[in-house]
């Protein structure tokens, strides 16, 4: 797995992943269950990391980017052969 990126907000990370499973990948988000635990000093309020399987990474930063809509990478590279 590889972070596309890191959030630190609840709502966004919920988002960003719906997207990029609109898109047909397949998402993770890491440290879900971990963000905001504790409480008083012990308080956490860590990042959670969207990731996604390697061969999907550069497909995911694009719809990130551009939106579910994003151009599959292989359609870009068999247009500029």
């Amino acid at each position: 797995m590889r972070t596309v990126k890191t959030l630190s907000n609840i709502g966004e990370a919920g988002f960003a992943h719906s997207l990029l499973e609109a898109a047909g990948l397949h998402p993770f988000l890491a440290d879900e269950y971990s963000h905001g635990l504790g409480g008083g000093p012990s308080y956490t309020n860590s990042d959670m990391r969207l990731q996604v399987h390697e061969e999907e990474y550069e497909q995911a930063l694009r719809v990130l980017t551009h939106g579910p809509d994003a151009e599959p990478l292989a359609d870009l590279n068999s247009e500029n052969a």
